[in-house]
């Protein structure tokens, strides 16, 4: 059994006030788009770009994946330019009723509750994962990143930097869920580029929830405060309203709530770049709402997705 290491001070009010300060406006939220009735109705990747896309299994560390250019097949000197080329051409040919967007999606770093998770093993879910933590450690409501997380996350801000001067898209927006967790590995992960941007908290964007402690978001004044650079999507609940402890979201759902999130995307950021830091389960939803492969997701790890988007007919809406 592993050892649980006693933590240090939790990592709390990045200060990055340098990054941003400009406000922009409100998004809707995924479900006031429509879990039900998405204005895009078909969602699917787009072959052909990223070895994760071609083949189940292949599985690499988010290091080796950002020393393979998160997995680009393209492996020639000019290999991030020849693919903003073939985005540009995909989207300049498209139809009018399709649009084609860049995912950049992470996990966020080790939180307290995988180390809690990896401790108790399959005592996790059925005893400790509802509780707030031990004697030891805390691991809820709203985990931490341990010291190991936020180094995760450094390690991916210097992978990144490695794509961005071969010429990868630097994103245009960011897109994160309101779990502390990922914040932090946003914005560590981001530091500096995040000049004159303001990622925005989505609710869809959280991981599966209910029962597990870890999984229950602070409230809205606590992330303004402590994340004053980010902002809100747009009737963004004041306090948790999804998280229940004695009920735990369902797969199917996790799956609506995603399909929301991606009509949510396409109808109202025109960019095409976009990074979005999540969770496993969430971003294993995500996947199999775009009939990807299957992935295990592990800590601060990143993996493209060019999805394409086909709008619903107007008589269907």
């Amino acid at each position: 059994m592993p050892s649980l290491l006693r933590p240090i001070i939790p990592f709390h009010n990045i200060d990055i006030r340098q990054i941003s300060s400009r406000i922009i406006s409100k998004s809707p939220t995924c479900h006031e788009i429509g879990v039900n009735k998405p204005y895009f109705a078909n969602f699917e990747v787009v072959q052909g770009f990223f070895e994760q896309q071609e083949e189940e299994g292949v599985q690499k560390t988010p290091a080796e994946l950002a020393d393979s250019s998160f997995g680009l097949l393209d492996k020639s000197p000019e290999r991030w330019e020849n693919f903003k080329k073939s985005i540009a051409d995909l989207q300049a040919n498209a139809p009018e009723d399709v649009s084609y967007k860049v995912f950049f999606c992470g996990r966020h770093g080790q939180g307290w509750h995988n180390v809690g998770s990896d401790y108790y093993g399959d005592d996790w879910e059925e005893n400790w994962a509802k509780k707030s933590g031990n004697e030891i450690i805390t691991w809820g409501p709203d985990a931490e990143l341990t010291p190991k997380g936020r180094e995760e996350a450094l390690t991916l801000q210097k992978g990144w930097k490695k794509n961005l001067d071969a010429g990868a898209p630097l994103p245009e927006k960011w897109l994160l869920s309101p779990m502390t967790r990922a914040a932090d590995t946003m914005a560590l992960t981001w530091g500096a580029n995040l000049q004159d941007q303001t990622p925005i908290f989505c609710e869809a964007l959280r991981e599966v929830y209910g029962m597990q402690t870890n999984d229950q978001r602070r409230d809205k004044d606590y992330l303004m405060s402590r994340f004053y650079q980010c902002d809100f999507e747009d009737e963004f609940s004041h306090t948790d309203p999804w998280w229940k402890p004695d009920e735990r979201e369902t797969v199917e759902h996790s799956h609506d709530r995603l399909r929301g999130f991606f009509s949510y995307a396409f109808r109202l950021h025109e960019e095409t770049y976009i990074s979005i830091t999540s969770h496993s389960s969430t971003l294993r939803a995500m996947l199999d709402v775009l009939d990807h492969p299957h992935k295990k997701f592990e800590t601060a790890e990143v993996i493209p997705l060019v999805v394409k988007a086909v709008r619903k007919q107007q008589t269907e809406q």
